[in-house]
């Protein structure tokens, strides 16, 4: 994606969704770019007034390379997890620490 299909994804985003938990409209410095493709954008929502946390994947199927006025389709996925404890990060220590002789590769995606 270029920087004007980027700004014309973030605009759509502002307009059609809002957050699903206070219903409040997005602004720009609450809407994260994770990452982009030629076709496709991860972005990443945090909502200020609610601390709901969306993740965003929009699509854009049948994009000409010149054409702005672009069908997207937006898929929503809200992510609603407790914080880190101090207690996961020692889990995760001490999961770590045993593995110290195993390949650890096939725990990575």
């Amino acid at each position: 994606m270029n920087l004007s299909e980027i700004n014309y994804i973030l605009k759509e985003i502002k307009k059609k969704i809002t957050c699903p938990h206070c219903q409040k409209i997005f602004s720009n410095k609450e809407i994260h770019i994770l990452g982009t493709n030629r076709f496709d954008g991860a972005f990443f929502i945090d909502c200020e007034s609610c601390k709901n946390k969306l993740m965003i994947n929009v699509f854009l199927p049948h994009m000409a390379i010149t054409d702005i006025n672009m069908d997207i389709e937006i898929k929503i996925v809200s992510i609603n997890k407790n914080p880190v404890t101090k207690n996961d990060v020692l889990d995760m220590h001490n999961f770590l620490k045993e593995l110290k002789n195993e390949d650890i590769s096939k725990f990575i995606r």
